[in-house]
């Protein structure tokens, strides 16, 4: 195949509007960076493994929630401070989702649909050139309860959500996209999402203690404050379908895959955004890359690449 690969995800479409170098980085070239993660994305994956695979997965056991938590791979790389949040997160998530999860019946847990060789999207690039278009969206659970069937979808977050993050969940793409797909390729017609946030007691106030001691009573305390204002460290907001919002999103992964297609017609070309490289107060993975010596991109000690590359 000469034409490069197009990755089309939630992330990649995001990454692909920000800027057109670190779509390419980071899909085409499956470039990751080496070294620590910042820690409420470590966080937010051993969060999501512990509740997705040992709550929504095993009908709510605390322990094999908190088993498959402290077994992600990243778990390691927290520091003691965080592990202890995270397991208040879990310990408290659990208390408070135990009557949804005895209601309902999860019929996908960590369900990811990805257009596999089977389910392909195969656009013409040039006159013998094929491109290969692997698409994929992930959600954390579809369900049924009763006659009513909806998704479930899960976010961790530092803060509590303000009206900005319910509208933009609201119209989504991800979340277009995961109706849409649901409904085509698994015949799971849904009423609507369920999006789900865990706040992290972060802040000072809430700090465990880092001197060993105190441990178990600031995890007690900690699970009981969450617990009881489940409503502040577990916000939720049930979305319905929105038929033109579907419509849109459809339409509008369309043309993302043309504007892709056309990036390659016109050669391995990839405008950089200078406007994004400080996005979410973050230095971009890639700064050095783009502006003192694209070389860099090969160095094994910075990036892991894609092995098929």
């Amino acid at each position: 195949m000469n034409a490069p690969d197009l990755y089309i995800s939630k992330s990649a479409i995001e990454a692909y509007l920000r800027c057109h170098a670190l779509y390419h980085f980071r899909y085409p070239l499956g470039a990751r960076p080496l070294g620590r993660k910042p820690a409420p994305m470590v966080m937010g994956n051993v969060q999501h493994a512990g509740f997705n695979e040992g709550f929504l997965g095993r009908h709510g056991d605390l322990e094999c929630m908190l088993h498959h938590m402290e077994s992600h791979p990243d778990w390691d790389h927290l520091t003691k401070a965080n592990q202890l949040i995270s397991e208040a997160v879990l310990t408290a998530a659990h208390s408070v989702f135990q009557p949804f999860r005895d209601a309902v019946e999860v019929e996908y847990a960590e369900v990811k649909l990805a257009r596999d060789d089977e389910h392909v999207f195969l656009n013409q690039v040039g006159d013998d050139e094929t491109c290969l278009v692997r698409y994929s969206v992930t959600c954390d659970a579809a369900v049924s309860e009763g006659d009513d069937r909806y998704l479930f979808e899960l976010k961790t977050k530092q803060k509590a959500p303000w009206g900005n993050d319910w509208d933009r969940a609201e119209v989504s793409l991800q979340k277009q996209m995961f109706v849409t797909e649901m409904e085509e390729y698994h015949d799971f017609s849904s009423s609507g999402v369920w999006w789900q946030f865990f706040v992290q007691p972060m802040q000072k106030k809430y700090a465990p203690p880092t001197n060993g001691k105190g441990e178990v009573e600031w995890l007690r305390r900690t699970v009981d404050m969450m617990a009881t204002d489940s409503d502040d460290w577990f916000p939720k907001r049930f979305f319905k379908r929105h038929a033109t919002l579907e419509k849109n999103a459809k339409r509008d992964l369309t043309r993302l895959v043309d504007m892709l297609i056309y990036e390659m017609q016109r050669g391995p070309e990839y405008a950089q955004n200078r406007n994004s490289c400080f996005d979410f107060k973050r230095k971009c993975d890639f700064y050095n890359v783009c502006h003192k010596d694209p070389r860099l991109i090969n160095d094994k000690k910075l990036f892991q690449l894609r092995k098929d590359r």
